[in-house]
C-alpha cells in the first residue's frame, strides 16, 4: 500500500466513524402559526403575510363554514402552495349535542381544505366521560367525511396535557383519531422535565405539535404571557422539547403558537421564523 493510499483509506474510514456517531439531522417539520392575533383580517391578508415571512401553513383560531369557505378561495390554498393544517373548535359544556347539520357543514369545509378539525372540550377532568361520549359522536361523522379528528389538550378542561388526551384517546375507542401535543400546556402541567417521556408516550398519535417561547421563571405562576411568547423571548430553552419530537420520529406540522401575543404580527411573526431558522440551522 502506498503512503497515497493509506491516506485515502484512513480519512474514508474516519469520515465513516463520524457519520456513523453523529448520523445527519432529521427532516425539518413544515413550520406554520396559529392566526390568534390576525385572525380579523381578510383570509387573503393572513396568507399573504404568514407566506411573504416564509411560513408554510397555519391553524385557525375559529371554526365556521363561512371561514373555511375564505380559505378555500385564496388562490395560494387552493393550489396547495400554502397549507391550511386545522381549524380549531372550542367545545364548551353547553355545546356537547352534537349539531349534524352545522357539523357536516364544517366537515366539508375541512374537508375541501385537507385540513383536520382540531377539538378542545372545556370542563373538569371529571366530566371525561361526557367529554368521552360526546367525542365518539363527533369521531364517528369526521371519519366517513375524510377529516382527521385531533385532540387538543387545553390547561383547565377536561384534558390539560398529552397524556391526559391519551386517556382519552383509549377511552373513545375510535383508533383513527389523533393527539396534539402543545409546549405550553405541557410547561403548564409542569412537564418540562419530563418532555421526552411525553413525547415517547404519545408519539405514535401525534400531530399538529404547536411551540412558543416562555417564562422558566414564570410558566407556572403567571397567566400565558409568560408560557406563549415569540420563539426569540422568554428564558425557557425550547430545544429539548424540538430534539425529542424529532428523536421519537414526528415529522408533522410545527404549529407557533400566539395567543395573547400583543406586539404587531408582522414584528413578532418574523422574528419568530428567524428564531425557528436559527434553531433549526445548529447541528
Amino acid at each position: 500500500m502506498t503512503c497515497r493510499t493509506f491516506w485515502a483509506v484512513s480519512i474514508l474510514t474516519a469520515l465513516s466513524a463520524a457519520m456513523a456517531a453523529d448520523p445527519p439531522a432529521p427532516p425539518t417539520s413544515p413550520f406554520g402559526s396559529f392566526n390568534f392575533t390576525f385572525d380579523q383580517r381578510p383570509a387573503a391578508e393572513q396568507v399573504a403575510l404568514l407566506s411573504r415571512l416564509g411560513y408554510q401553513g397555519m391553524a385557525c383560531s375559529g371554526l365556521s363554514a363561512d371561514l373555511l369557505r375564505s380559505f378555500a378561495e385564496v388562490p395560494q390554498v387552493a393550489s396547495g402552495e400554502f397549507r391550511v393544517w386545522a381549524a380549531l373548535w372550542w367545545v364548551g359544556p353547553e355545546q356537547r349535542q352534537v349539531d349534524a347539520a352545522w357539523l357536516d357543514d364544517v366537515l366539508a369545509g375541512l374537508h375541501r381544505l385537507g385540513a383536520s378539525l382540531w377539538v378542545v372540550v372545556d370542563g373538569t377532568a371529571a366530566e371525561r366521560p361526557a367529554a368521552v361520549t360526546f367525542l365518539r359522536a363527533v369521531a364517528d361523522r369526521a371519519k366517513p367525511a375524510g377529516v382527521p379528528l385531533v385532540l387538543y389538550p387545553h390547561q383547565g378542561c377536561t384534558f390539560d396535557d398529552a397524556e391526559s388526551a391519551l386517556e382519552v384517546w383509549q377511552a373513545m375507542e375510535r383508533p383513527e383519531v389523533r393527539l396534539s401535543i402543545h409546549l405550553c400546556h405541557e410547561l403548564k402541567a409542569g412537564n418540562e422535565n419530563r418532555l421526552d417521556e411525553v413525547v415517547a408516550k404519545v408519539a405514535p398519535l401525534l400531530t399538529l405539535a404547536s411551540v412558543s417561547g416562555a417564562s422558566a421563571e414564570l410558566m407556572h405562576t403567571g397567566g400565558w404571557e409568560t408560557a406563549i411568547m415569540p420563539l426569540d423571548r422568554g428564558t425557557f430553552d425550547v430545544r429539548p422539547f424540538l430534539k425529542a419530537l424529532a428523536a421519537h420520529g414526528y415529522r408533522g406540522p410545527m404549529v407557533l403558537h400566539t395567543y395573547g401575543i400583543m406586539d404587531p404580527p408582522e414584528d413578532h411573526l418574523a422574528r419568530s421564523m428567524a428564531r425557528w431558522k436559527a434553531l433549526n440551522s445548529v447541528q
